[in-house]
């Protein structure tokens, strides 16, 4: 809110008009009256000093002020009592008006504002000292001045970036046109506003900017860097700036472009489904846009939309750095739920509203409201309240299937949207595909209708074959429809097969060493074949899914989840559309695609939800029993990892016995792989013995058979946490080391795989008391799940515990609590009281709290443990 309100300010200012800004909520804060434009810049300017000095009192002022948060709200949301946002209030007040009456009779001001409250007036005193004191407040040597306003001269360098020129300005700062030195290429940079100078703030910048860049997706520019760097004025004067290093994007407004281009309605909604893609893919890592709008999605030189300015996102998964009061984005793509409760968590739903305001303009032309010469106040009262201007009253002409994805996308009520960016691309597409459209009903009529439209050639060929029934002809009709028929099937293999050889030709020759292909490695090999699919299969779009659905597999299978995710989605989607619900590679994409989900995401749910329609498809296919067996091998992972023991054992169980159907000879040892599920649902029913017993004999069974390593590694990791369940340490150790070798054979050295292993490592190094060892494998393990997982990710959170009980054996408890608690929370509600690894690591605090001296939490933890350990002797048992 306060964003967007100096922002107005600004914009309205520039413009010559400077009527006022409307005051939203109580007195101002300098006392009376509106709050012009300058006074408003110059409040924003003292509020950013006070949020150094104090950030909690800088806190209410925004709630108050700007957020018209009454004090129980700002009490709740900040967990403090009402009588200290009284106090807050009152002494931000008072410094805020000092501030911006300068230093003229200081004295006589405190006099006045705090007069007969020795306590406030102390208060302010302080707050003033902290602007006098470098060291305490901001020091004067890493003041950031702000970005150069326009007209000013840009600065010649950013740090490691030579400016070249301004690429655009907007609330959060100025982008610039630059060259990086090393690797040298042409990047945009946005220096940021000065609230992002503090160490806390570049320490978070830094970290967001990590974040970001693990945003990897085709349709999303790419975030290089980001931190505070050395800025170099135009005169030669340096300061301390805030940057983010982003792709230059060298392109237009994804409006402006339909506009210029001529596009028709199918082109702008293709556009629109590949933005949806790419917004589908930052909110499976847990990414929110915040401000998407056409200005911040440009179409580049090859008609390709780009989504940029991921610089304000937030994190859905979990709230950085405390609470981020206020409203972030641009006021007439935000949702209604962002204007009326900013201060909330971040929801993907707002996203998919602003996409819906995006479709809006693109296909209308004009916005849902009319917000033209409106107040601040006024234009947020319009969105807040008044329903949206319905799509076809814009634009008579605009089909109704158009008209029902817009406006569901759009709906007041987040449980009336599209439940996600991926649902309303699916609609997207089957608006383009001539299919029925989830918008806009499913009534028999509308289903028959679209159906008949779609087929219209196979229903007139129907009506024919029935006239030639009736007059006799009916075998002369039949045997030309299945001639026909046939020839069309052999013309579309053939045309499939010189395609595939087409694009086979062009990947073998990436690795002829003139072209640069001597050194190629075989994941860059497959990143090669990856990248000419779209140049060669394009227009074959089931030999283009037969490709994508390899080379996704592949990457998964590497590690390589963000890279596998566009394969993996665009094969099924091709598959859905040119095979069919029913055909086995169908079942085949959809499997694939919640094995990723469910290793990269841990998404258990989700993924159980697409492998179940995959099982049931497998079952239903005669000769698919190989198929069907490794359908449910995941699925039983899925429901394991879902807390579904039983059912998990159920999955394991049939599996097994189709494996042994399906592979009876030398591939035998595949099930190996459903026992070990099943000595994994046992350590989950702590029958260690059982479990160990179990995966040794699997272990034996599959012996030295030839490329079965990658089945010896997960076996020997099942085998060493049975041991470690059972005390046994040196038999846990041993099966590491074997884990190990396995390994080394077959996957790299980051692969997600390690990471497993080195989190039994850690936890046999703590039984051993040998925290430093136990340091070393938990920090490797951390590394490889923050490259390779999603930030939702429950094992993120395992290794969070991890270090967290590391750190009780050096800093004692009280220090470790706040980062132990929520990670075990979370990993508690996600794995269950009973299950063994939360009863070890809970056992395993309670004895560091003892050894720090901490008997209180030592006792709490005993007595929950107890508690939960009475709950597993109570559970049922085979």
């Amino acid at each position: 809110m306060r964003h967007v309100a100096v922002d107005y300010a600004r914009r309205r200012k520039a413009a010559k008009r400077g009527e006022g800004w409307q005051r939203v909520t109580l007195s101002s804060v300098r006392g009376g009256g509106d709050v012009a434009d300058d006074e408003l810049l110059d409040l924003n300017d003292a509020l950013e000093r006070l949020e150094r000095a104090s950030p909690r009192q800088a806190s209410v002022v925004e709630m108050r002020f700007f957020g018209e948060m009454t004090n129980a709200q700002v009490a709740e949301a900040l967990g403090v009592s009402e009588r200290t946002v009284q106090l807050d209030w009152r002494a931000a007040r008072a410094w805020i008006r000092a501030e911006l009456d300068g230093e003229r009779d200081r004295e006589a001001f405190l006099d006045e504002a705090c007069a007969g409250d020795p306590a406030l007036r102390r208060d302010v005193e302080r707050l003033l000292a902290y602007d006098g004191d470098s060291s305490e407040f901001l020091p004067r040597g890493r003041r950031a001045a702000a970005p150069p306003a326009a007209g000013d001269a840009p600065p010649r360098r950013i740090g490691r970036y030579a400016v070249e020129s301004v690429v655009g300005r907007g609330g959060m700062g100025v982008v610039y046109l630059c060259t990086q030195d090393t690797p040298v290429r042409t990047v945009a940079v946005k220096l940021l506003r000065a609230a992002w100078a503090g160490d806390a703030e570049a320490s978070r910048l830094q970290r967001e900017g990590q974040f970001l860049a693990s945003l990897q997706h085709p349709n999303i520019a790419h975030v290089f860097d980001a931190g505070v760097a050395e800025v170099t004025g135009a005169d030669g004067s340096r300061s301390r700036q805030p940057f983010v290093a982003m792709e230059h994007v060298d392109g237009v407004p994804i409006d402006k472009h339909a506009e210029a281009a001529g596009l028709g309605d199918r082109e702008r909604w293709r556009l629109l489904a590949d933005v949806c893609d790419a917004v589908r893919h930052a909110h499976q890592r847990a990414v929110i846009h915040r401000d998407l709008k056409p200005s911040n999605i440009l179409v580049d030189g090859d008609g390709r939309a780009r989504v940029l300015d991921f610089g304000i996102a937030a994190d859905a998964g979990e709230r950085r750095d405390g609470p981020r009061p206020g409203l972030t984005g641009t006021l007439a793509y935000m949702s209604p739920e962002q204007l009326a409760n900013p201060d909330a968590a971040p929801d993907t739903r707002s996203d998919v509203y602003a996409l819906g305001v995006t479709a809006y303009k693109l296909l209308t032309g004009v916005l849902p409201h009319d917000l033209e010469g409106l107040t601040l106040a006024e234009a947020l009262a319009t969105v807040r309240s008044t329903p949206a201007r319905p799509p076809r009253a814009a634009r008579p002409d605009l089909p109704p299937e158009a008209a029902s994805c817009i406006e569901r996308a759009i709906a007041c009520d987040p449980e009336a949207r599209y439940a996600s960016a991926e649902a309303f691309a699916e609609d997207i597409r089957a608006l383009l595909t001539n299919r029925p459209v989830g918008a806009h009903g499913r009534s028999f009529a509308y289903v028959g209708r679209k159906f008949a439209s779609r087929h219209a050639g196979a229903l007139a060929g129907v009506a024919v074959a029935c006239v030639a029934v009736l007059t006799g002809l009916a075998l002369m009709g039949f045997g030309y429809v299945r001639a026909e028929r046939a020839r069309a099937e052999a013309e579309a293999n053939a045309a499939n097969q010189r395609a595939m050889a087409t694009y086979l030709e062009a990947v073998i020759f990436g690795a002829d060493p003139e072209l640069g292909g001597a050194g190629l490695s075989y994941i860059d090999a497959i990143g090669h074949a990856a990248n000419r699919i779209d140049d060669t299969l394009i227009e074959h779009p089931v030999a283009e899914a037969h490709a994508r659905s390899l080379v996704g597999f592949v990457l998964r299978r590497h590690g390589r989840y963000a890279e596998a995710d566009a394969h993996l989605r665009q094969a099924l989607r091709l598959r859905l559309s040119e095979l069919g619900e029913g055909h086995p590679l169908t079942a085949k994409s959809r499997q694939d695609l919640a094995m990723l989900i469910f290793e990269h995401a841990g998404a258990a749910d989700e993924a159980a939800a697409l492998m179940a329609v995959s099982v049931e498809a497998f079952a239903g296919l005669p000769g698919h029993a190989s198929e069907e067996a490794w359908a449910r091998t995941a699925l039983g992972s899925m429901r394991l990892a879902s807390g579904q023991r039983d059912a998990a054992l159920a999955e394991f169980e049939e599996a097994e016995r189709l494996m042994r159907r399906a592979y009876p000879g030398p591939f035998s040892f595949y099930a190996g792989y459903p026992a070990r599920g099943r000595a994994e649902v046992y350590i989950g029913q702590g029958r260690h013995a059982e479990a160990l017993a179990l995966v040794r004999e699997a272990t034996q069974r599959v012996g030295a058979t030839p490329s079965s390593e990658y089945l010896l590694c997960l076996l020997r990791l099942t085998e060493a946490r049975a041991a470690l369940g059972l005390g046994e340490l040196d038999g846990a150790a041993r099966a590491l080391d074997e884990a190990e070798r396995s390994l080394a054979t077959g996957l790299d050295a980051d692969h997600p795989y390690r990471a497993e292993l080195l989190i039994e490592r850690a936890a046999l190094a703590m039984m051993r008391d040998d925290f430093e060892a136990a340091s070393r494998a938990v920090n490797r393990a951390h590394a490889i799940r923050l490259e390779h997982l999603a930030s939702s990710h429950w094992m993120l959170d395992e290794t969070r515990v991890f270090r967290s009980l590391i750190a009780f054996s050096r800093e004692g408890t009280r220090e470790v609590y706040p980062l132990h608690d929520p990670a075990t929370k979370r990993l508690t509600a996600r794995l269950g009281q009973t299950h063994p690894r939360i009863l070890w690591i809970m056992r395993t605090a309670a004895r560091l709290a003892e050894r720090a001296g901490d008997t209180t939490r030592a006792e709490m933890l005993r007595e929950w443990l107890d508690k939960a350990e009475q709950r597993a002797r109570e559970q049922p048992r085979p």
